[in-house]
C-alpha cells in the first residue's frame, strides 16, 4: 500500500505544485512555517513565494489506516496524501521548469509499517517508479543526512513528465504515525542545493 502511495507523491506533487497555477504571495520578512502535530518549523524565505500552507493540527481518522481491499489503493493513496507547505521561487506559470518548489507532506500510516526505516522506504519508492516505466531516473540511492538536528532519509531522482524534466530531491522521516516527507523539485541540482540551504533551518519543538 505505502509503495502506491509513495509513487503518487512522487508524481502528484510535482503536477499539482511545480507547476501550479495558484496564485502566489509574497513571502515578507519573518515568517515562520509551524505545524503543531508534526512539531516542526521553519522560517520561511524572504523573496520567494507561498502557493499554500496547512497549519492546523492533524488527525488521523480510522479510515485513514491503510487498506487491504486491492481496488481502493488508487483513491486512497490520493486521499491520505496531506500537502502542508508549498513554496516556490520565480513562479512563472506553467510553461517553464526553471521554477524551486519545496513542497512538504504528511502521510499517516497508523501502524502499518512502523518496523521500517525511511530508507527502507525509499527503497520502495525506488522500485515502484522503475517499475511504472514514467520518466523516472535514480541519480542517488537513499543516505542519511540531518535536518533539524533529526535524522532523514535523502534521495534525488529526475523526473520527466510532459516533456519536461525535472530534478527531484527527497527527504523522509518516520515521525510517529507519520511520514514527513519533503521535497524539493527544482531545474538543476546546483538549485536543490541552494533550497536545500533553507530546509537546514527546519526545527523540531523538542529543541532548543
Amino acid at each position: 500500500f505505502m509503495k502506491i502511495i509513495s509513487c503518487f507523491i512522487l508524481m502528484v506533487c510535482v503536477l499539482q505544485s511545480t507547476l501550479a497555477d495558484t496564485k502566489p504571495v509574497s513571502i515578507s520578512a519573518n515568517e515562520v512555517f509551524t505545524q503543531p502535530t508534526l512539531g516542526i518549523s521553519l522560517p520561511l524565505p524572504e523573496g520567494w513565494m507561498l502557493i499554500s500552507k496547512h497549519e492546523k493540527p492533524l488527525v488521523i481518522q480510522e479510515n485513514d489506516s491503510p487498506s487491504t481491499a486491492e481496488q481502493d489503493l488508487h483513491k486512497a493513496s490520493r486521499k491520505l496524501i496531506q500537502q502542508l507547505l508549498i513554496l516556490q521561487r520565480f513562479p512563472r506559470g506553467t510553461s517553464h521548469t526553471d521554477n524551486t518548489t519545496i513542497v512538504v507532506n504528511a502521510i499517516p500510516t497508523g501502524k502499518a509499517i512502523t518496523d521500517r526505516t525511511a530508507a527502507e522506504h525509499q527503497q520502495s519508492v525506488i522500485q515502484k517508479m522503475k517499475e511504472s516505466k514514467k520518466g523516472f531516473t535514480l541519480l542517488s540511492e537513499p543516505q542519511k543526512i540531518s535536518l533539524g538536528k533529526r535524522e532523514f532519509s535523502t534521495m534525488d531522482n529526475r523526473l520527466v513528465i510532459r516533456d519536461k524534466a525535472f530534478f527531484q530531491r527527497h527527504y523522509d522521516r518516520f515521525e510517529g504515525e507519520y511520514i514527513l516527507n519533503i521535497q524539493i523539485i527544482a531545474g538543476s541540482k546546483k538549485d536543490a542545493d541552494a533550497a536545500e540551504l533553507l530546509m537546514k533551518k527546519l526545527r523540531f519543538d523538542a529543541e532548543p
